[in-house]
This record gives C-alpha cells, structure tokens and sequence, in this order.
C-alpha cells in the first residue's frame, strides 16, 4: 500500500456552493465529490457487474443440472449461512485492522474462485456440488470483505453526506444487478466460462482502486479485549436499542419476503414454458428488471440528499411489495411479469437502503464495523431460510404459490409492526441524541476511541 502522511485528512470535502441551494445533480451524486469514495463505488461498480454475471450462471445452472427449485434455495442458503457465521468476527476485524489489506485479499480470493469455476466447466468437469461449495467459500470471504467495505465508508466522507452514501452504494450495486445479468445473458449464448471468467478478472477493478486510496486505516490500539468480547459488546449495544432491534426484524421479515425474487426467478421462468436458451434470455430479463427497479429506488434515496427518514416510513412500502408478489401469484404474461419485478425491485430498495442508512446514522462511530455486520446478518438470516423454505414449498405446490404465501405474510408482518411501534411509541434516534445508557454500553471496556 502507498505511505500516507501523517497530516493527511481522511477526507477531501466537496467545496460547497456559497448562497445557493446545491442542484438535484450534486444532491444526486455529493458523496462522488470525495476522490476516494469514489474510487471505491467505481471499483465496486465493475467487480459486482461481473458478480452478477456469475450470480446469473450459477442460478441458470443449478436449475438446469437439478430442475428442482430446492436446489436454487440450497445454493442460497450455501451462500448465506457461511457468510452469516463469519459477519461478527469480520465486522470485529473491520474494526480494527488495515481495511485496504482486508479488501485486496478477499477480492483476490473471490477472482480465484471465480477463476477454478470457468476452468472446470472449459473442461466439462463442472457439477453443482461444485457451485455449492464455490458459493459456501465465497459466503465466508464476503463475510470478512463487507463489514470492511461498509466501515470505511463513513471514515472517507463526512457524516452529514452518509446517507447519500448509502444511498450511491446502493446505485452502485443496483446498477451491476441491471447490467450484470444482461451482459451474462449474452455471455451465456458463448457459454459459462464466460461468466465466470469474466467475473474473476473484474476484481482487478477493486484491488486496483483500493490500492490508489489516499486514505490510511486509523489503526484503533486502545482495544483491551479479543474479538469475541468485542462482538459481545456490539450485541449489547444493540440489545439496549429498542428501535434498533426492531429495524433489524423488520430488515429479516423482508429478506424473507424478497428472497423468492433473489433466488428463485430461474424456476418461475420454467412455468413459461421456455427453451434453454430462451429461459436464460428470461431469467436475465427477470433479474435485470429486478435491478433496473432497485436502481429507481436507490436513485431516489440519493436524491434526498443528506437527510435520514424514520425507519418506519418503510413499511407502507413493504405493503406494496407484497402486493406486488401477490400479482405475481397469477403469473401473468411476461412482459407484465417483468413490470411488477421491477416494482419489486424499487420497493425493496427505497426500504431497504432507508432502513439501513437509519441504522448507520444512529450508531457511534466506533461500533460501525460491528453494527454494520448484525445488520447484513439480519438480511443473511431472512434470505436463505426464505428461500430454502420457498424451494420445498415450490416442490409440494408450485412456485406460483410460493409468491402468494410470501406477499401475504409481508403485508400482514408490516401492518403488525406499524401497530407495534405506534402502540408501544417506540422512538427512534439519530447519533447525538442517544441516552446516556446507549452511549455508556458503545463506549464501555472498549478503550479510547
């Protein structure tokens, strides 16, 4: 890594326009204004369209080598629940050790993969036991990567633009979900060592940019205790915020939901009908569209520029999404099909990065790390239970059904915490307006900040 001065910033702040309201497009895109955070949302921005080529591949294939929806719910579940052991002690690590090394190992490790997958089906050795692993292996690196990733961010920008932020992480990820199975789509008419190899040579993107960063870990040695006692802190800490936890349940309530639109859009385009290659032309219209709406949606989170909303705005919109995969329930034709996926797609992301960003917003710097992982946690749980259930569900029904249990329970799970939070005035607070005891719990036996 390059040697930084030791007067550097940590950030370069945008120069702000004197007597005059900022545009819609510097609302859109201030966080792009600091040199380092955008280095990483463009890194991200190439390596997560070719994770999206492979996510395409691997969804199609595992289908295609089993039809049976079970095994598309095992490989998320594969994925998840590796990475979900790992999150606490990786959000631990990120919280105290050199995030650029964290980031260039795991990219590297994530690109091999990638790289072992595109020879083995060159050579026709390629079985789904292999994805499996493939997937579980990258479920516990991307455990240790994404708390690191997450926690540099609010180091690297000033506080007041991090849920614009948030909000462009989202754009960044959202865009790859459009474009990636588009272009794996095309990729796939050649073959899958295209997607594979493709997507190992698009973490260079990442460890290239990563190595570029002006900006130096602060290296926290005031640490007293280990990682686990670090990791318990962090959960004590959330413990004592009541409108935390109940940010993180709802968070796992509507991974759940979503999951069926994640994982198993490969088995609901086999109810068409289709060839092979005309089902793989409609699994990456399906999940293009997914991601072109939750581009809409993280856009519009960006557009409001710096200001956090009460987490509970989000549940009016997780009404909608039920009612979305309800319509889905009827199977409509496809290309109305592909409408309500992107509805999907939108909802989802307006909630989901509205939550999230309310969660950053109301936690002490130094437990970001550890928040940050509790929080991709509770998404980590949601999804792969969800979508586990969806495959048996799908194998003693169909998958049809699996949309109309799925919409309506998100329905009914929103309106029970809406009537929750307004029963028992549950309140929620933004950092510098934490009680006493929160701010004693995130600092205690934890040494100097």
């Amino acid at each position: 890594m390059t040697s930084i001065p030791e007067n550097a910033k940590p950030f370069d702040p945008p120069p702000e326009p004197e007597g005059e309201s900022p545009t819609l497009f510097r609302r859109l895109f201030a966080s792009l204004y600091y040199r380092d955070y955008r280095l990483l949302w463009m890194g991200g921005t190439v390596s997560n369209i070719g994770s999206m080529m492979q996510a395409l591949a691997v969804q199609h294939l595992v289908f295609s080598m089993t039809k049976s929806p079970v095994w598309l719910g095992f490989d998320a579940f594969a994925t998840w629940i590796p990475m979900n052991l790992v999150l606490p002690f990786g959000g631990a690590l990120a919280d105290r050790l050199d995030h650029r090394r964290v980031l260039v190992i795991g990219n590297l490790l994530l690109g091999l993969i990638a790289a072992v997958l595109a020879v083995l089906y060159s050579l026709e050795q390629l079985h789904v036991v292999h994805l499996i692993i493939a997937s579980a292996l990258s479920g516990i690196i991307a455990g240790v990567v994404f708390p690191a990733f997450h926690s540099m961010v609010p180091q690297i920008i000033e506080r007041r633009h991090l849920p614009n932020a948030v909000a462009l992480n989202a754009v960044q990820f959202n865009l790859s979900r459009a474009l990636g199975p588009a272009a794996g789509g095309l990729a796939l008419i050649l073959g899958a060592t295209w997607c594979f190899g493709l997507n190992a040579a698009s973490f260079a993107a990442v460890i290239i940019t990563t190595a570029m960063l002006r900006w130096r870990t602060r290296h926290d040695h005031g640490h007293k205790h280990g990682v686990i006692d670090s990791v318990v802190h962090g959960l004590r800490y959330i413990a004592s915020r009541r409108d935390i936890v109940l940010i993180e349940v709802t968070v796992t309530l509507m991974a759940i939901a979503v999951s069926p639109l994640l994982t198993m859009l490969s088995a609901y385009v086999d109810t068409y009908g289709l060839q092979e290659k005309a089902a793989a032309s409609g699994l990456a219209w399906l999940m293009s569209s997914f991601g072109v709406g939750a581009l809409a949606g993280a856009s519009f989170n960006a557009s409001r520029g710096h200001r956090v909303v009460s987490p509970w705005l989000a549940l009016p919109l997780l009404v909608g999404l039920g009612l979305a995969e309800i319509a889905l329930w009827v199977r409509p034709p496809f290309w109305p099909a592909v409408m309500l996926v992107a509805l999907s797609g939108t909802l989802f992301m307006i909630a989901g990065n509205s939550l999230y960003a309310a969660v950053l917003a109301s936690v002490p710097p130094k437990l970001q790390g550890r928040v940050s992982s509790i929080h991709f946690i509770s998404f980590g749980i949601g999804l792969p239970v969800g979508s586990l259930l969806a495959g048996f569900i799908a194998r003693g029904w169909d998958i049809q059904r699996v949309f109309l249990i799925y919409g309506a329970s998100i329905l009914v799970a929103a309106c029970l915490i809406a009537w929750y939070v307004r029963s028992y005035k549950v309140k929620y607070h933004i950092d510098g307006h934490l009680d006493a005891a929160d701010i004693a719990i995130a600092t205690q036996q934890e040494g100097p900040a």
